[in-house]
């Protein structure tokens, strides 16, 4: 579900754009607001997923807005403001790290759909990745020092997006080497280093402690890299319910 916050003082195209994207069962409006206080405002109240956005508002401005919420430091690093206006020279000498897209009017309705499914698309990847950075703390899996924390970290994302890929994990290890193409890795180092991190882990935790924070653990099965990848990423769908 995206939540998303509308703010235009052109209560024409304001209506029209909530009409339009409500009819997403995955869209949300959370508020529709017509002047740049009441953009702040309500985006501190509701952290919207998507902020549209227009310049040319009373009160406060939309580049005044963006500047206002840059002012924090989490918010300073979403990209999930859409810009919605017909004069955008003002915005570039500004900062435009919020900014994912700016859209000129009149409106492309199906590009702002698919621009708002593709800021909600990285956002859920930005918390799955925190989710796994957590997990990985808990049970005990962290080990910065170790060049297998960051391939597994990459191989618990592609098998939690596509679990059909654990049919054939030579081909998540071979999409790792490629993804850290400057080492000049192959796939098969890829699993080594899973290995290593396995043998690392295995020798400070115990069975006792992986039964307790792995619900999906049999502790008569040997802790192959398959096997904690199939852990760790039914341990992310079951806490993701």
């Amino acid at each position: 579900m995206s939540r998303v916050l509308i703010a235009d003082d052109n209560q024409v195209l304001a209506l029209s754009c909530n009409d339009f994207l409500t009819k997403e069962k995955n869209i949300e409006i959370v508020d529709i607001v017509n002047n740049g206080i009441d953009a702040y405002n309500s985006y501190i109240e509701y952290k919207p997923d998507v902020l549209l956005l227009d310049l040319d508002m009373p009160v406060m401005n939309g580049v005044e807005v963006i500047n206002k919420l840059c002012e924090d430091d989490e918010e300073k690093r979403k990209d999930n403001i859409i810009v919605i206006s017909g004069t955008l020279d003002r915005l570039l000498p500004y900062d435009t790290s919020k900014v994912h897209r700016i859209m000129p009017k009149p409106l492309d309705y199906e590009l702002l759909l698919k621009t708002i499914y593709e800021i909600q698309g990285q956002l859920d990847y930005n918390k799955l990745e925190e989710t796994i950075d957590n997990l990985f703390f808990d049970s005990r899996l962290a080990a910065p020092y170790l060049k297998g924390t960051n391939y597994l970290k990459q191989a618990v994302v592609y098998c939690y997006y596509n679990e059909e890929l654990f049919k054939d994990l030579n081909s998540v290890y071979d999409m790792i080497a490629e993804d850290n193409f400057i080492r000049k890795i192959k796939g098969k180092n890829v699993l080594w280093s899973l290995q290593s991190l396995i043998d690392s882990y295995e020798k400070k935790v115990n069975k006792e402690l992986l039964s307790s924070y792995f619900i999906y653990y049999d502790n008569t099965m040997e802790l192959t890299p398959k096997y904690l990848l199939e852990l760790i990423v039914n341990q992310l769908k079951y806490t993701q319910k």
